[in-house]
């Protein structure tokens, strides 16, 4: 393994100490997992079974996560990272393995106009807290039960963290267009891409609704806008391809799931996929894409949703030449609009439509 060095270049050192909390958060799910294992009263096996999958994914995630901190300029470093993580991994895996099969719904649209909030926030003082950070501060210790968060109209600069002891959070604001949390960083003002998002979401049964969620720094060195591993719904949500350099494209996802069982993977269902008005201008000659494969089991669905002409017939980039292609799994299904017709797709043998 990599130890920490007073002579180490402040990125290293960054993408250490990523590192650190990256794995102590593999320990706790791996403490997790095994606890679960004996314990006989509170959950059925199928329970126990999903969980575990739950778990053993995020600790792939977490180790993948550590090693990409370390990009390619620092390649010595990320080598002896994987190698150090080597058995760990492999057991990671083989773990997964046995507990496959776990199925996923869809999550279930609730009337928020019926829900209590636990917490308001309102930038004007009229709530109970003016930021999302100090709302989430107030969860009690070790509490379970539903935390339901209510973000009133405004637009929060907050860069939020619901960390892993805040667990069934339920967040929801005024509208997309009304409550929206918002942050710039970026690789080049000195955050490593694990520290860049504007909201974090750690914490075992998050789910926000009737909220943005944007990063402003600009189209300079930036591409992928959902990325990442992680089990993710993204329902009835309307996503916004922005104009990048000419010389860029677009890609609207990249997941990153890097072991075959693991029960990861992104969806879009019931959502829109337009262009800014400064892209649509150029959608025929600046390219955009549903995504491209990060890590070679690539999972994504798009599904249900309305896509516009402004996405490439191809629908879905290689990563670099044929790279994963195999092994990936994108599907579409049930989508509507000028962009949404899969005859023209790319013919990859895990592309289905």
């Amino acid at each position: 393994m990599v130890k920490a060095n007073s002579s180490f270049d402040p990125d290293t050192k960054l993408a250490l100490e990523d590192c650190k909390e990256l794995l102590d958060d593999a320990v706790q799910e791996l403490q997790a997992s095994f606890a679960l294992v004996g314990e006989s009263t509170l959950h059925t096996m199928d329970q126990r079974i999903a969980e575990l999958q739950n778990w053993l994914s995020a600790v792939v995630t977490y180790q993948q996560t550590c090693q990409d901190q370390f990009g390619d300029r620092n390649s010595q470093y990320k080598t002896s990272m994987k190698d150090g993580m080597i058995d760990a991994g492999q057991l990671t895996s083989n773990a997964l393995a046995i507990y496959t099969g776990m199925n996923r719904r869809l999550l279930v649209t609730q009337d928020i106009s019926t829900i209590k909030s636990n917490v308001i926030v309102a930038l004007n003082g009229s709530g109970d807290f003016k930021t999302i950070t100090e709302a989430l501060g107030s969860i009690p210790p070790k509490n379970v039960a539903p935390f339901i968060v209510y973000v009133k109209a405004g637009i929060y600069k907050d860069y939020v963290s619901v960390d892993k002891k805040m667990v069934n959070v339920f967040m929801y604001g005024d509208g997309p267009l009304k409550t929206v949390v918002t942050g710039s960083h970026r690789s080049k003002t000195g955050y490593k891409t694990m520290r860049s998002c504007t909201f974090e979401a750690l914490g075992e049964g998050f789910t926000a609704r009737s909220m943005a969620f944007e990063n402003t720094a600009g189209p300079e060195g930036t591409t992928d806008f959902i990325f990442g591993d992680a089990s993710c719904v993204i329902q009835n949500s309307l996503i916004v391809v922005n104009r990048p350099l000419n010389n860029q494209f677009n890609a609207v996802t990249a997941q990153g799931r890097a072991i075959r069982h693991q029960t990861t993977g992104l969806v879009l269902q019931n959502c829109k996929i337009v262009a800014e008005d400064k892209l649509f201008r150029d959608r025929t000659t600046i390219l955009s894409y549903l995504g491209r494969p990060w890590k070679e089991f690539s999972r994504a669905v798009i599904m249900e949703s309305e896509i516009i002409d402004a996405i490439h017939p191809d629908g879905w980039l290689p990563w670099n030449g044929n790279l994963y292609l195999d092994a990936l799994e994108f599907i579409e299904y049930g989508n509507t609009g000028a962009g949404a017709a899969t005859d023209k797709r790319v013919k990859w043998k895990g592309f289905i439509d």
